[in-house]
């Protein structure tokens, strides 16, 4: 490209005083010039070091600027970020996730070259810790939570949705920005818009970047639960049917918590309930066992264990959402 565009990165923080400096550092390496980007950090309240972090760094780069406010949740720090953005593009970034030296020269030649609204390039989720490695290999499991386009790292083509993606401004302002009543699935639930009102969502595998999943099982836990959560208010608010991959974590739960219910009913049930339960560990230790991105035994024995903790955990937060956003109408 013979003359380069503005360019917005907006990454939305709360703690991320482990990640956000090598985000940054990754993104100060581009192609496509440090003097034709800028970094606006919005921070959402963090009670750890994060923003001393980005000050510290903000003297070293000239193009970061630092937001604040403290409601916590990322579509309140974005929307933050496109109000006050005057650039042509703006970039969705992310704390936990470390960039490709070409990744913002991708976006804008994609969103030029396609004409789409949002361009993106799949979730590769790698690992540093052990436990890391097991829920990156994950991402790469039917059995997780049923896969999609966006983990698929050789796709390229017109999808529902992206990780993280990049967009015109005045196509993302047209299209309402983001939904600060949707505390999570933000992502989604713009791009299901986009594509709604016309609009187009592109991904492509030269758009890379690279993602560090949740460094414990609990954090994993509250992630998926969210998703879970969440995924209701957006089936709800868009009237749309949920898919089976959204209807099988919700099932399996309320198949563990009211199996044992009926063991008194007849002994034919309590024999279909535990032999439900046999297969599912079965399919458990096949998928864990032939996952090619696990690196051996104890790994695949581990992603059997985050395996049951994805369903577990977005099964009860769909029940919950289920509850608060449809038989209660929250």
């Amino acid at each position: 490209m013979e003359d380069k565009l503005l360019v917005d990165i907006m990454i939305p923080v709360l703690n991320e005083e482990r990640h956000i400096e090598a985000c940054i550092s990754s993104l100060q390496c581009q192609t496509y010039g440090r003097e034709n980007f800028n970094i606006m950090i919005v921070d959402g309240g963090s009670s750890d070091e994060t923003v001393s972090v980005v000050k510290e760094l903000s003297r070293k780069y000239q193009n970061i600027k630092l937001l604040q406010h403290d409601k916590k949740y990322a579509p309140i720090s974005l929307n933050m970020a496109i109000n006050e953005s005057r650039a042509k593009y703006i970039v969705r970034a992310d704390a936990h996730t470390n960039y490709a030296y070409d990744y913002v020269e991708k976006c804008v030649e994609h969103l030029e070259m396609t004409g789409a609204d949002n361009v993106g390039g799949p979730m590769v989720p790698v690992g540093k810790s052990f436990f890391q490695k097991v829920v990156a290999a994950s991402y790469y499991s039917i059995f997780a939570l049923g896969g999609g386009k966006f983990h698929d790292p050789e796709y390229e083509g017109y999808v529902d949705t992206v990780y993280l993606g990049a967009f015109r401004r005045e196509s993302l302002v047209a299209a309402g920005m983001y939904d600060e009543g949707m505390l999570k699935d933000e992502d989604e639930e713009l791009n299901f818009r986009i594509i709604k009102n016309g609009g187009s969502v592109f991904l492509t595998p030269k758009i890379r970047s690279y993602y560090y999943p949740r460094e414990s099982l609990t954090g994993l836990f509250r992630q998926y639960f969210d998703y879970g959560y969440w995924k209701v208010r957006l089936i709800r608010k868009h009237k749309r049917p949920p898919r089976i991959t959204h209807l099988v974590p919700f099932g399996f739960v309320f198949f563990l918590g009211t199996g044992p219910a009926l063991w008194g009913v007849s002994e034919y049930l309590k024999h279909f309930y535990i032999f439900t339960l046999l297969a599912y560990l079965s399919l458990d230790a096949v998928f864990s066992i032939s996952n090619r991105q696990s690196d051996g035994m104890l790994q695949k024995l581990a992603l059997m264990l985050v395996h049951l903790v994805l369903h577990v955990s977005y099964g009860l937060g769909f029940a919950r959402g289920i509850v608060d956003f449809w038989v209660l109408s929250r």
